[in-house]
């Protein structure tokens, strides 16, 4: 296995830079790319990426800006003004353009959790460099959508375009509020393994909110996400969706199901689908991570054969 590298890249926001890191391989079979998601960092995956390197691939990955090391001073926001979203987009771009350079031209996979996935499809409409698409979690659109996006407005006007609003932060995470006081009430939505919740409650740079700018952006997103979608400019390649079946997050499969009905009805013919029994939210940290990282690597693997 390769030795971990890691390194910055400008960002495409032009306020600094981006974490980013590397797992090499010898001669690649492809490059992958994994895109976290909301609240967490890169860092979580290393197990997924280590896998796919034992695979052949060249494995990269990003801390979003505004999480993790990438966090330019303005945790939780992913710019100091608007277009902060859409520069998530072009960093993931960006990052691919660096792994063809440094591993050669060959298939590139790009795989997507949570938030993570939403922009990875995103990046497929509007770049379509990637041959191979996955998209982990897919998060559903909270009820009071309109709501938050004008209370965010309003607490961007008074407050600053990196400020937090726990207002916000609590109506577009409704449904990670349990009764009881104990911290792991939380957060009892994302995995079922009490181990990986503590590990999480315990990493400084999980589970923060976010700033009311970029809960709005996220929506904005996914609006985007859709139109551009039925336009049909999504790039039609093998596409493969999963989640937990029991996904709070997720409306309990139903984002993934509706994200894949849209797609195969606006011209992308090669949608798979898997849902993964009691899994939550995070199925790479839930008891079923060992058989979701085998199905990854199994079906980058196949299509990866098919593609040469």
């Amino acid at each position: 296995m390769s030795d971990i590298k890691e390194f910055y890249r400008r960002a495409a926001n032009g306020e600094g830079q981006v974490y980013s890191v590397e797992l090499k391989a010898d001669d690649p079979r492809g490059v992958v790319q994994i895109v976290h998601g909301m609240s967490e960092h890169s860092g979580r995956y290393l197990e997924l990426a280590k896998a796919l390197n034992q695979h052949g691939y060249s494995v990269y990955a990003n801390d979003l800006v505004g999480h993790g090391i990438s966090q330019q001073g303005h945790k939780g926001a992913f710019s100091e003004e608007s277009g902060g979203y859409d520069c998530l987009v072009d960093d993931i771009e960006s990052l691919f353009r660096f792994g063809e350079k440094r591993s050669g031209r060959c298939p590139k996979v790009l795989i997507g959790v949570g938030l993570g996935a939403a922009l990875a499809e995103l990046h497929c409409a509007r770049y379509g460099s990637e041959s191979l698409l996955m998209g982990i979690g897919q998060l559903a659109s909270p009820t009071l959508a309109p709501a938050i996006s004008t209370a965010a407005t309003n607490h961007i006007l008074m407050n600053g375009y990196t400020s937090v609003s726990m207002a916000v932060h609590n109506m577009m995470t409704d449904h990670a509020r349990m009764p009881g006081s104990d911290p792991e009430n939380q957060y009892y939505w994302l995995t079922s393994d009490d181990e990986e919740i503590k590990k999480y409650i315990d990493d400084p740079d999980c589970g923060f909110p976010l700033a009311a700018s970029a809960y709005k952006e996220i929506l904005e997103g996914n609006r985007e996400l859709v139109k551009t979608i039925k336009r049909g400019e999504m790039k039609d390649i093998p596409i493969y969706l999963m989640s937990g079946s029991m996904d709070e997050a997720g409306g309990y499969t139903r984002a993934t199901r509706e994200i894949a009905k849209l797609m195969n009805s606006n011209g992308s013919s090669q949608v798979a689908v898997k849902f993964y029994r009691n899994g939550r939210h995070d199925i790479l940290h839930d008891h079923c991570r060992d058989e979701v990282t085998e199905d990854i690597c199994s079906w980058i693997d196949h299509n990866i054969s098919v593609i040469k």
